[in-house]
């Protein structure tokens, strides 16, 4: 079978611009998760139902349990800046996205500062796993006079991903019972899993022929 033929079949039939853009899409979810988990919390911290979940932790302690995902994000970048060159940028992503969803999961399920903590640091090393690497993937999968469009398309993404955290936590502010804060930290699986089944079909390497613009 010809190699294009083979391109063809393995990335669902895409070549050519089309195929850029799915790689765009999926880059840009990569970010979208990055600003999304950044400004969920940002609306959690006031309800009623999470602070009271958590005993109602001063405002030091607070501060701690939003900073400390950051703090995943190193340490996910650290461990890519190590060895992640041994697995290729999409294995990355999908692994990154793994990490993400059972980090959310712990996150969800808490009923105490320590979980949470944990939760929220496991998290922070899935987000650092995927964008310490999608921009890069973006880059080498897209021709030079598309690039810098691309990329500039996936960057935008997280603040698509704040806007949407924001007003989930808006619209759950009006439930009253832990639904209000355990649904917005849950809905970021939906964004993880669209970049695992992304990058199931998408090429890992530079492939000029299905790539060019």
């Amino acid at each position: 079978m010809p190699s294009s033929d083979v391109g063809r079949k393995a990335y669902l039939g895409l070549r050519g611009k089309p195929l850029v853009y799915a790689i765009t899409f999926a880059c840009s979810l990569g970010f979208l998760l990055f600003g999304y988990d950044n400004g969920v919390f940002s609306g959690l911290t006031t309800d009623p139902s999470f602070l009271q979940q958590f005993g109602n932790p001063g405002a030091t302690m607070l501060g701690f349990i939003v900073a400390v995902y950051e703090l995943g994000c190193f340490l996910g970048a650290l461990i890519c800046a190590f060895w992640g060159e041994n697995f290729g940028r999409r294995k990355i992503c999908m692994y990154g996205s793994v990490v993400l969803i059972i980090g959310t999961a712990i996150q969800t399920a808490s009923f105490s500062v320590a979980q949470m903590i944990v939760a929220r640091i496991v998290t922070g090393v899935g987000v650092g796993f995927i964008t310490s690497v999608v921009h890069i993937y973006q880059a080498e999968t897209t021709v030079a006079k598309a690039r810098g469009r691309m990329i500039a398309v996936q960057l935008s993404m997280l603040i698509v991903g704040i806007v949407i955290a924001y007003w989930l936590d808006y619209g759950m502010s009006l439930k009253s019972t832990s639904i209000q804060w355990r649904l917005p930290i849950a809905f970021q699986v939906v964004f993880a899993i669209g970049l695992i089944a992304m990058c199931s079909f998408l090429p890992g390497k530079p492939l000029a022929t299905s790539c060019a613009s």
